[in-house]
């Protein structure tokens, strides 16, 4: 007898939390779906904003990488001319004592 009535009661509990949990659910599943839904909301803006400064870096690594160019293209050009003047120089050096010794 004692066995029948735990068995019973047993059951009974299993049927109330089975009610229960089931009416439970669907607020638990609405709110998991709102969580992921704001989880995605953020993933996205994040990947959307990473994806703009990704775009404003690489606009500016081209800037760089442009005035680099420049840059070097004004270096060479200024060693030529360094160098061209560094030649009329000694030229000038060598023939100036000889043209001093003649006057």
């Amino acid at each position: 007898m004692l066995g029948a009535i735990t068995l019973g009661i047993t059951i009974h509990f299993f049927i109330v939390s089975r009610r229960s949990l089931k009416a439970a659910s669907p607020k638990i599943q609405d709110k998991i779906a709102r969580d992921l839904e704001s989880w995605k909301m953020r993933y996205l803006n994040d990947i959307e904003i990473k994806d703009k400064e990704l775009a404003d870096l690489k606009r500016k690594l081209a800037d760089t990488e442009e005035n680099n160019d420049i840059n070097s293209i004004e270096a060479e050009e200024m060693r030529k001319q360094n160098k061209q003047l560094q030649a009329e120089l000694n030229s000038l050096r060598s023939a100036g004592p000889v043209a001093d010794k003649t006057s």
